[in-house]
């Protein structure tokens, strides 16, 4: 009973997280890891899709939609096997709360798998794209989070994000209402 009427009624918080690119932390990257931008469909490693599967996560037309929608991808490797990913935008385009803007960065569905948590990845993937993307003028990023996501709220704002709205979602069926509050 409880699993329909969670899809009945949902009532939940998202936070959206900003970071002036000249503000973000350090990271040195650690000697065993890799890093890699992919930003078209068969650019996939055969390692990563048989990662992905073992985890259920993403389907390979998932993430092949993903990636020709101009999103992209960088992934983590230590020792030779994807470790981590984190999907990450760069052009203007609407997302569910907010529009992104020209010259700046929105990261979205980060996952590490199980057997590399705690080797601090997503700083070293968000430090990576900042990298890139910071000399050809990008000056800001964006990252929306789940409320109860207490993990990822830790690991962005380690690297200096800060909370700047809140979005109330109650959803009835398929209706959502959605309030926004600024946080100043």
């Amino acid at each position: 009973m409880k699993k329909v009427l969670d899809f009945l009624f949902a009532n939940y918080n998202i936070g959206h997280y900003e970071l002036i690119l000249n503000n973000v932390a350090s990271y040195k990257l650690k000697d065993e890891m890799q890093l890699k931008i992919i930003d078209e469909p068969d650019a996939l490693p055969s390692e990563f899709l048989v990662s992905m599967r073992k985890y259920s996560l993403l389907s390979k037309k998932t993430i092949a939609r993903a990636l020709d929608f101009r999103d992209c991808l960088v992934v983590s490797y230590i020792g030779g096997l994807p470790a981590s990913y984190c999907f990450f935008a760069f052009s203007t385009k609407r997302f569910t709360f907010f529009t992104l803007k020209s010259r700046e960065l929105y990261f979205f569905n980060c996952f590490t798998f199980p057997l590399a948590r705690g080797k601090g990845l997503i700083y070293a993937e968000v430090k990576y794209v900042i990298d890139e993307f910071e000399p050809l003028g990008y000056t800001k990023a964006n990252v929306e989070i789940a409320n109860t996501n207490i993990n990822s709220i830790k690991a962005f704002t380690k690297l200096g994000f800060k909370k700047t709205k809140e979005y109330h979602i109650m959803q009835f069926l398929f209706f959502k209402f959605v309030k926004e509050k600024t946080i100043s």
